[in-house]
């Protein structure tokens, strides 16, 4: 009995030691913004305390704000000493064609969620 008690008492203190050394892990995953103007889906990232990262870029159509974000992923990157910021960096993937593609111009396919959605806009319009 006593040498659970031992090792119970280890283990807490190499838990303490490890957070205090590392920092506390990041708990939660950054919120869904996929799908939103890369302006919106940065803003509301930063303000839930994550540091936004362009990790790819397809089509060139639209300013960079008004792309759209196709994906996402949380990155970790292992730190060196005691630095909360681990795990803090949200990848984002834009595109910048962000329009039905026809036989002339390049975008998303019309059965997609984004071309039927444009397709339907399209057609409330007139």
């Amino acid at each position: 009995m006593g040498v659970a008690l031992i090792r119970r008492g280890v283990s807490a203190a190499m838990l303490v030691f490890t957070l205090a050394l590392f920092g506390a892990p990041v708990t939660g995953a950054s919120p869904t913004v996929t799908g939103q103007k890369y302006s919106d889906a940065s803003s509301t990232l930063s303000g839930a305390g994550f540091k936004v990262v362009v990790a790819s870029t397809v089509g060139d159509r639209l300013r960079r704000s008004e792309c759209v974000v196709s994906a996402q992923r949380d990155k970790s990157s292992a730190q060196k000493g005691n630095h909360p910021a681990a795990g803090t960096t949200v990848e984002v993937s834009l595109n910048c064609d962000a329009q039905p593609a026809s036989a002339t111009t390049p975008g998303f396919s019309a059965g997609s969620p984004d071309g039927r959605a444009a397709k339907a806009a399209a057609a409330a319009q007139g």
